[in-house]
């Protein structure tokens, strides 16, 4: 049995299934790791020290919404966030895998949709009235826009370190080795790895199965674009409503 291929290959022959799912979860641990090492980590620590100059001092040792301590660089709280980085790179490369098929445009217009879509829905789910960090964390606007920014960027560094990772898999042994040793400095993972493997199972068997048919009816198609387009919407009526909350 085969399918078609969720990300690039040098060859044009259809993958077995196996084969296929293998690589995607070898592309996805590599791509997911880089996007929490190299781009969400670095964000959630640039972004916690920027909050942190521009506030006043008395918000230094301060536990914020998150049980981080506010203005203390420790290397436990500096893993936290890049182990959160890592998890949200996961979920990046994920969705960009499940909802890539339905978009549509050229690349750079997938590229947008998600970015703005994961400022929009994951956004409202940081920012609220509730608890300090909005209230005691200035100026307001910054602390908004930074925690809009976070998973903007990690939407979108998600699906092009995806892609440059796929151009350049690493070969023989270790195309094995090099995902396992993502988990050796972040062992938590492997919880986040398993669920996105179990989904990534079901996208495969959706690809043989029911999306084909989907993509060709136009009815079909339009039905699952609109399932997704109530992400962002309700993202952006949430975010609004907090919007607000945080202004009254």
């Amino acid at each position: 049995m085969s399918t078609p291929t969720l990300v690039a290959h040098r060859e044009d022959a259809p993958r077995t299934v196996g084969a296929e799912l293998a690589d995607v979860l070898l592309v996805t641990v590599l791509a997911a790791t880089l996007t929490g090492v190299l781009v969400a980590g670095p964000a959630l620590r640039l972004g916690m020290f920027l909050l942190r100059v521009t506030s006043p001092g008395s918000v230094v040792g301060m536990q914020s919404d998150d049980d981080f301590t506010i203005g203390r660089f420790t290397l436990g709280g500096t893993y936290n966030l890049f182990l959160i980085g890592v998890a949200t790179g996961y979920l990046s490369c994920m969705v960009w895998l499940l909802v890539e098929p339905w978009l549509i445009g050229a690349r750079w217009f997938h590229l947008v949709t998600v970015t703005v879509t994961g400022a929009l829905f994951v956004g409202p789910m940081l920012i609220h009235d509730d608890g300090i960090d909005f209230h005691v964390l200035t100026p307001q606007a910054l602390a908004v826009a930074v925690f809009l920014a976070i998973p903007a960027l990690v939407a979108l560094a998600g699906p092009v370190t995806l892609a440059w990772v796929d151009r350049h898999r690493p070969r023989g042994h270790w195309r094995w080795v090099l995902p396992l040793l993502c988990f050796v400095p972040f062992p938590p993972a492997l919880g986040i790895a398993a669920f996105v493997a179990v989904v990534l199972v079901a996208v495969v068997c959706l690809r043989l199965t029911v999306q084909p048919r989907l993509l060709e009816s136009r009815v079909g198609a339009t039905s699952v674009r609109a399932l997704f387009m109530l992400f962002p919407v309700s993202g952006a009526i949430a975010l609004a409503g907090d919007l607000a909350a945080l202004a009254g």
